[in-house]
């Protein structure tokens, strides 16, 4: 298992005419994670729909969106949730690449095929909407997050929240959780223990912690780091002190295997 997944360009797994690029960063059963470019004045694939809930998260630029009926503008650190069955299509019109993250979920296999459509009939059970990060909504000293998809919003597979660490802070002691959990990198270096072992991780690379995975993070340098969290199944319950959503456990190495 790679735990960290770089966005390479230099090597995308999906390219179009123009300027549209995608490389898969990671392929579950609970979603698809995929990294796209699309350059000023380019095109995503015709309307189509998916059997899967989708959510962009943009990284850099604007996107515009058409949501069934409806076109909606996203810019940088917004999140745009698609409902499974919404017939949409994207395109660039800004004077910028436009950047961002795809999460569907459940997953699919990427050598699935787009279902086409001309119609803009909505057949699908929740709403689509744009929920713009708001620096303003952190919540947490140690560890601030500002939550951009989740059931509550009306998105039920996956749920989405921008994460902030600042310097010498950190989330909880070494955990694990019964969902997958992923962290994309935006700013600063977050340190990451998984298992046994320590990674750096800088901007634009994808953290992949599978349910039952011991893991941590921290932030020891100097300036603040965020990062995207996703969460796939979201549970049903919240967080409260009768339900947890982690288990701290305790990892050791057996004495004859130190020397």
């Amino acid at each position: 298992m790679e735990f960290i997944r770089p966005v390479d360009w230099d090597h995308p797994h999906v390219t179009m005419d123009g300027g549209y690029q995608g490389q898969y960063l990671y392929a579950g059963e609970s979603c698809l994670i995929i990294a796209t470019k699309v350059r000023p004045g380019v095109a995503g694939p015709p309307r189509h729909r998916h059997p899967s809930d989708q959510t962009y998260f943009v990284l850099q630029g604007e996107i515009t969106v058409e949501l069934g009926e409806e076109t909606r503008a996203a810019k940088a650190r917004s999140a745009v949730f698609i409902p499974a069955g919404l017939p949409h299509r994207n395109w660039n019109d800004g004077d910028e690449d436009e950047v961002h993250i795809e999460v569907i979920a459940p997953g699919v296999l990427p050598v699935q095929r787009l279902v086409e459509t001309t119609e803009l009939r909505d057949t699908s059970v929740q709403p689509a909407f744009v929920q713009e990060a708001d620096p303003a909504k952190l919540t947490g000293r140690d560890f601030a997050l500002d939550w951009l998809a989740n059931r509550a919003l009306g998105a039920t597979h996956a749920a989405v929240y921008l994460a902030e660490v600042p310097p010498g802070k950190e989330g909880p002691p070494l955990h694990m959780h019964e969902f997958d959990q992923f962290y994309f990198v935006l700013q600063g270096t977050l340190s990451v223990e998984i298992g046994l072992k320590r990674y750096e991780v800088p901007p634009g690379q994808l953290v992949v912690l599978p349910a039952q995975v011991p893991h941590r993070q921290w932030n020891e340098q100097d300036e603040t780091e965020q990062h995207l969290t996703i969460i796939v199944p979201e549970p049903m319950a919240r967080p409260s002190e009768g339900h947890r959503w982690d288990t701290v456990v305790e990892l050791s190495v057996a004495a004859e295997q130190l020397f």
